[in-house]
């Protein structure tokens, strides 16, 4: 018996009772049986009847995979509907002084101090807004892990988040005035006008505006 049960199971029959256990797996082999009833009547049978049952046959086949078809788009349909429900709502990033930290994006990126329930998360930190809804959560964690400090360039292909700006430029010049490094990564300028820079715990930000 148990060697019967490992040679079923070898021939793949477990993976057809779970795809007959569906509605369209189900749908599919019941439409194929009649298929291949037909086939066998028809292969018994004389001109004209077998025409008839052939094209029987192929138009139970059509059935199938218009059905199948039909499926498959309307579950694509959906998929992509509720993605294109879903939205970036805040990015999330430890600081080790969230003093200095606060000063930092509230002054050089201009964000706006949201409420935050201090009570409710047990750790100090603030939630900062963009205009345009997006969220930036300072979380102070000392245990975290933190970006190397270095005075090199960021790799643009290394982790890091974008903000799209009207003018860089603008940016670049609020950077140096503030005595802020900041660095262009000359592979990739041709694309859109683009400047990386660090916050004061190593996490890198990237600024671009539209190619103009």
């Amino acid at each position: 018996m148990a060697q019967r049960a490992q040679k079923a199971q070898r021939s793949g029959w477990p993976e057809i009772l779970r795809a007959i256990q569906t509605p369209l797996g189900f749908f599919a082999l019941a439409l194929l049986i009649v298929d291949a009833m037909i086939g066998v009547v028809a292969a018994r049978c004389a001109d004209p009847y077998r025409s008839y049952l052939l094209f029987a046959a192929l138009a139970v086949i059509l059935v199938l995979v218009s059905v199948v078809a039909l499926l498959t788009h309307k579950g694509s349909l959906n998929s992509q509907a509720s993605i294109g429900k879903a939205f970036l709502h805040h990015v999330s990033l430890p600081v080790r002084d969230l003093t200095r930290s606060l000063k930092f994006y509230t002054g050089v990126l201009a964000l706006k101090k949201l409420p935050r329930d201090e009570l409710a998360f047990g750790v100090g930190g603030a939630w900062l807004g963009f205009p345009s809804g997006q969220q930036v959560h300072l979380l102070q964690n000392l245990s975290a892990t933190f970006p190397a400090a270095t005075d090199e360039a960021p790799a643009w292909h290394d982790a890091h988040f974008a903000i799209r700006v009207p003018d860089v430029q603008e940016i670049i010049g609020r950077l140096n005035d503030l005595k802020i490094k900041s660095h262009i990564n000359p592979p990739v300028t041709d694309r859109y006008p683009h400047v990386y820079v660090r916050d004061p715990d190593g996490h890198v930000i990237e600024f671009n505006s539209e190619k103009k």
